[in-house]
């Protein structure tokens, strides 16, 4: 009987743990790189840091050459990547660069005028230009409202300009978690390197 009681009384410890987890969604989450990250590489061009929580899946983009998700953690990861010499051929042809923007600050318009035509976007904050790791970068971070889903969504993008290449790596979750997952989509981005 002692054995029953002590069992029910670790198992409400255990629901008591991880209803108070659950009942803090906005607890900001802190992973270290070095224990809490997989390194993945993807076709020999780049390679990036994911959480160890996040699988690897082919349900969130078709044109996306990494993909990764936690459904119970409601976070995503996607990165797009296209030949920087096509793009500027392809909005030299257009004249769609007509104002002498930088490729990446293109590249960056281009694909948030193409994001608009789905989610209904508030709340957009682009950052300042940076370079890391020898590549020029952007990142634009937005609330988006999609559709069909009830929640906002929290959207972190970070836009690099490549040797040959430029990315869009998209981090994305419900935005009532956004406070907890921030930090951990810009460890995402920030780990990204060319091979």
């Amino acid at each position: 009987m002692k054995r029953i009681h002590q069992i029910s009384g670790l198992l409400l410890v255990f629901i008591l743990f991880t209803s108070c987890n659950y009942l803090q969604p906005n607890k900001e989450e802190n992973l270290s790189l070095e224990k809490d990250f997989k390194t993945v590489k993807i076709k020999g061009k780049y390679q990036m840091s994911i959480p160890n929580y996040m699988k690897q899946t082919n349900q969130l983009n078709d044109e996306a050459s990494l993909q990764y998700n936690n459904l119970f953690k409601e976070t995503y990861v996607i990165v797009i990547d296209e030949s920087k010499e096509q793009f500027v051929s392809a909005i030299n042809e257009a004249g769609i660069n007509e104002f002498s923007q930088s490729t990446i600050e293109s590249y960056r318009d281009i694909q948030m005028q193409l994001l608009r035509e789905n989610i209904n976007i508030s709340n957009e904050k682009i950052s300042e230009k940076k370079t890391f790791n020898g590549m020029n970068s952007e990142q634009v971070a937005f609330v988006g409202k999609i559709s069909g889903v009830d929640d906002e969504i929290s959207y972190i993008l970070t836009f690099i300009e490549g040797e040959n290449d430029l990315y869009m790596i998209m981090g994305w979750t419900l935005n009532k978690y956004s406070k907890k997952y921030t930090n951990t989509f810009l460890q995402i981005a920030d780990s990204f390197k060319e091979l």
